[in-house]
């Protein structure tokens, strides 16, 4: 499925053609559901970065920061009052201040991060999640839609949450296997 039968889809489960001007807006609305519920492999981004001054301005399509690497080391979050108290030269921490990332060194650091959703239009017909799983961009673009029209939106509403959720167990599934995680406690340092 693509944004235009989508679209056509959308109609035919409403049946509601007088809803059609509003459709692109229902699409939208499922998108910014879907950002708010999904961080999965998929929205995952990795991104070479030289600080300017010391800092990284984040994309614009950034919804959250998965892991910062330093070379071959991993860096920890700080909250920014924490960062203060490691002075300007440690390459062990970063800490983010709305869309800029601190990463507390001049060397290049690498970072992965979870990105928007690419938004369906009429000039970008698919992206991975329509791809992937169609149902979910109908059921959530039809509970948006019953939800505008006032009509009973309780069945595409349990769809499209059941959708995401097996989307984020399916993800799961395969990042790690069925092997029991293990913790980690030959770090001491606690941040």
């Amino acid at each position: 499925m693509n944004y235009t039968e989508l679209k056509t889809q959308i109609t035919s489960y409403t049946k509601r053609a007088d809803l059609e001007a509003s459709i692109d807006t229902f699409i939208d609305f499922f998108e910014a559901h879907a950002n708010a519920t999904l961080r999965v492999a998929p929205m995952e981004v990795n991104i070479t970065a030289t600080p300017v001054s010391g800092l990284v301005t984040l994309p614009a399509d950034y919804l959250g920061m998965r892991r910062v690497k330093s070379g071959t080391s991993t860096i920890q979050y700080v909250t920014p009052d924490k960062l203060l108290d490691y002075g300007t030269t440690s390459a062990n921490v970063y800490t983010i201040v709305g869309n800029v990332l601190d990463p507390n060194t001049s060397e290049d650091i690498v970072y992965t991060y979870y990105q928007k959703v690419p938004p369906l239009s009429a000039s970008n017909l698919t992206n991975w999640l329509i791809d992937s799983y169609p149902n979910a961009y109908l059921y959530g673009s039809v509970a948006e839609a019953m939800i505008f029209s006032k009509g009973d939106a309780s069945i595409p509403l349990q769809l499209r949450e059941a959708t995401l959720n097996g989307i984020i167990k399916s993800d799961k599934k395969a990042r790690w296997g069925g092997t029991p995680l293990r913790q980690n406690t030959s770090n001491k340092d606690v941040i």
